[in-house]
């Protein structure tokens, strides 16, 4: 017997329906519910509005505003709603928190910034996106050499490129 892939919507619902579970243990969920698609918005902008902060000077706010985004996210994940936007969403967040952290940390603390950009890493993995990847690839790098992990940071910045679309088509 082979083994079938789940990849559509359809069979996924079907699945659910049969067995009677929530569609959100397998991934699914309806992308006209207002609800979920208001947390998406709410949660991007967060994302983007904390980098923009943090980019002009204001990282402790932007780590007060992505900490409970974070903390809301991994809880969902954990209560089993792990569909593709909103695993994509939580990799963002935590990098921008990794990020964030790394630039209001004591110098003795700056491991727990990479610790947040390794988190994001984790899920990024997992996606097929080049770019999303080669992002969160350089912003780890950045985190270890921030902690003397010159070497790692190497390498993390060489995986970034080679992630690049440009670089793995030639």
């Amino acid at each position: 017997m082979g083994k079938r892939a789940l990849d559509d919507v359809v069979s996924r619902r079907r699945i659910c329906e049969s067995l009677n579970l929530p569609p959100h243990v397998l991934g699914v969920t309806d992308p006209t519910h207002t609800d979920h698609r208001a947390m998406l918005q709410f949660g991007e902008s967060t994302v983007r509005l904390a980098e923009i902060g943090r980019q002009s000077g204001h990282a402790s706010e932007a780590v007060s505003e992505l900490w409970p985004l974070v903390a809301r996210l991994e809880a969902r994940v954990d209560d089993g709603h792990t569909e593709r936007d909103v695993l994509h969403l939580l990799a963002r967040a935590r990098v921008g928190l990794g990020v964030a952290l790394g630039n209001v940390l004591p110098e003795e603390r700056l491991a727990t910034a990479g610790h947040w950009t390794a988190k994001g890493l984790e899920i990024a993995e997992y996606f097929d996106d080049p770019r999303m990847t080669s992002y969160v690839l350089r912003m780890h790098g950045a985190a270890e050499r921030s902690t003397g992990r010159i070497l790692s940071a190497a390498r993390r910045r060489g995986c970034a490129v080679w992630w690049l679309p440009a670089h793995r088509a030639g």
